[in-house]
């Protein structure tokens, strides 16, 4: 077997059905793409072992839909497996309650279904998540083949990241967005100050996001570079509920690109 690239495998509750899986590779991992992963369940750690998942191409998270019954005295094993032009690769194995225990677990799970609940009945909107990418194939088009670095902000490839792709996803995801607030600042080429719009954004933390992610309002099609992530809500060190801060990006931005 191929020398694992996995870097993690994180499962956690979803809200909706059973359990959800986020993973991430090596940076140092550099295969072509296209990149395709499929989750992959088995009663014992040696097998055998049958995929749940579709196949996840160019992504790195995946919910169930399907309700499972979480009985007690059930003993599961996961893994995730990733298949490249080169050949197959296979994460370590892990089981769900490897991080919390099985009653920590239906607590967080049962956090998440309210959270959910509030936004979709209330003052939420179902917006989407792009994951910058911090590992994969580096861009042929903007980068400079010999200091590695980013020629082209604007690239119609990469965004700007030096990745490619430059962003996974997207992913859906209930959010609460707080009243906007001006935040001054200087313009970088030092044309005068600025104000632009800043938010705080509630989620569940399933995927969790990292700065310099985008998030999408798509009922007004507004675009938002994440500035800061902060669990607010945890149990045992699993984040359960985030707040992002973030900023509305200029219509000028090569992410309003993204998804079209």
């Amino acid at each position: 077997m191929a020398t694992n690239p996995f870097k993690y495998i994180s499962i956690q509750p979803s809200y909706a059905a059973g359990f959800a899986f986020c993973w991430e590779v090596n940076q140092s991992f550099f295969d072509a793409l296209p990149w395709v992963f499929s989750v992959q369940q088995a009663p014992a750690p040696d097998g055998p072992w049958t995929s749940i998942s579709p196949a996840l191409t160019n992504t790195f998270s995946w919910a169930e839909n399907s309700k499972r019954l979480i009985n007690k005295d059930m003993v599961l094993y996961f893994r995730v497996k990733m298949t490249t032009p080169k050949g197959e690769y296979f994460s370590h194995v892990k089981t769900p309650y490897g991080d919390v225990g099985r009653r920590e677990y239906l607590i967080i799970r049962e956090i998440m279904r309210k959270e959910v609940l509030q936004a979709r009945t209330l003052s939420g909107i179902l917006g989407k998540l792009w994951i910058r990418s911090t590992f994969g194939p580096k861009c042929t088009v903007c980068l400079d083949p010999i200091t590695g670095d980013i020629k082209d902000s604007n690239c119609p490839v990469c965004y700007g990241t030096g990745r490619e792709p430059g962003y996974h996803g997207p992913y859906d995801m209930w959010m609460t967005f707080t009243p906007a607030d001006r935040d001054e600042s200087m313009a970088p080429d030092g044309s005068g100050t600025r104000q632009p719009y800043t938010f705080s954004v509630r989620a569940i933390a399933c995927p969790m996001a990292k700065d310099c992610d985008v998030i999408i309002d798509p009922c007004q099609d507004k675009r938002y570079y994440v500035d800061g992530v902060k669990a607010v809500t945890e149990i045992r060190r699993i984040p359960i509920v985030q707040t992002l801060i973030v900023h509305e990006a200029p219509n000028s931005e090569p992410i309003y690109r993204l998804g079209t």
